[in-house]
């Protein structure tokens, strides 16, 4: 199973897909970290990183390409499907039943203020998280948010949608215990 985490900036799809991935042992892929390392030699993706913007899905597809080779059943994602094309390219190398979409929703003054605070967090301190750039990958990630949860739901991919302002520990045990009634349904007698 590939499960993959979508949300917009900082509503703590980072934090809650490296718990699941420990939870499941499964290897934990972030996409921000793969472009921030593709960036380094690339400057076209460090300008489009720098201010916020989505990375061309035809750049996604090469990084989807290489995700595949490497894990090919089982791991746990962050940061992919931003668009219906990716949705519709990542259902053509793993498959629409091998899926299951974890979507974070927080309202736009908690992501704000999260990446306000992870701006004073030295170890957390990305140039994404300034404020200017924050309101532009709000309104990019709304913007596609729509149209990707059709893509969604027109290829059949089990999601779960969960309110992400709770603490660390409670939103992991919603996600648990969703994931866990999915794995397992209960029947009635």
């Amino acid at each position: 199973m590939i499960y993959f985490f979508l949300g917009p900036p900082a509503s703590g799809k980072d934090t809650q897909a490296k718990l699941l991935a420990n939870d499941l042992h499964l290897p934990f892929i972030s996409f921000g970290d793969q472009f921030r390392r593709i960036a380094q030699s690339d400057p076209e993706i460090a300008e489009l990183l720098k201010r916020g913007a989505l990375i061309p899905d035809n750049q996604v597809e090469k990084v989807y390409q290489k995700l595949h080779q490497n894990h090919p059943d089982n791991c746990v994602v962050d940061g992919a499907l931003r668009t219906a094309a990716q949705v519709d390219y990542a259902i053509k190398l793993w498959g629409q039943s091998n899926f299951y979409v974890i979507i974070l929703e927080l309202a736009d003054q908690l992501i704000k203020n999260r990446a306000e605070k992870r701006l004073t967090e030295k170890e957390q301190n990305r140039n994404d998280d300034r404020s200017s750039v924050v309101e532009d990958r709000i309104a990019l990630y709304r913007s596609q948010a729509d149209k990707t949860l059709t893509a969604i739901q027109q290829h059949g991919i089990h999601y779960i949608t969960i309110n992400g302002d709770y603490t660390i520990e409670n939103l992991h045990q919603a996600i648990q215990k969703k994931i866990i009634a999915y794995d397992h349904p209960t029947k009635n007698t």
